[in-house]
């Protein structure tokens, strides 16, 4: 027998379909998931949530839309890559890429946009790490890596981020 889930306040947990999820609070990404998504609402509280297993799908669907843009990586595009992909540190990115710290510093406070190998080189660290990490799930990136490596990569990042809008539809199956 299994306990339904409980909030924090105490309330219980039931499931819900969201419309929209804000990704900045999970991710550290400006933009948003268009439902439906799975979820859970606090009957107390009404605090909504999401399960374990539905961040790490939003996760993959939000990396591979990120990774797939057809342009050199925005600040806010690497360092999304760096913290909730690699879960690195700028040193520890660094250190994995043979570059100086000061340079994974440079592109997170945009004083310098990443080089076309560099903009690559995170790519593909990304991507060996997430399919590492999901491998049962990775068919989406399998079917998209001519995408996603499709190299050099020639256009400049964008000088205003952008905010992502992702939908709900192309996260990987439970």
């Amino acid at each position: 027998m299994t306990r339904a889930p409980v909030c924090s306040c105490g309330g219980k947990l039931r499931k819900v379909t969201l419309g929209a999820t804000e990704l900045a609070p999970l991710f550290g990404l400006r933009g948003v998931l268009e439902g439906p998504i799975p979820g859970l609402r606090c009957g107390t509280c009404e605090q909504e949530t999401l399960e374990g297993q539905t961040i790490d799908r939003m996760l993959i669907a939000v990396a591979l839309s990120v990774m797939s843009q057809p342009r050199i990586l925005s600040t806010e595009e690497a360092r999304f890559l760096r913290k909730a992909v690699l879960g690195m540190t700028q040193a520890a990115l660094a250190e994995h890429m043979g570059i100086n710290p000061t340079t994974v510093a440079d592109w997170e406070r945009g004083e310098r946009p990443l080089s076309k190998e560099h903009d690559y080189e995170l790519r593909g660290v990304a991507l060996s790490s997430l399919v590492v990490r999901f491998s049962p799930r990775f068919r989406a990136f399998v079917q998209n890596l001519p995408r996603i490596l499709r190299a050099p990569r020639t256009l400049a990042p964008p000088k205003r981020a952008k905010r992502y809008v992702v939908r709900a539809s192309e996260m990987p199956a439970a």
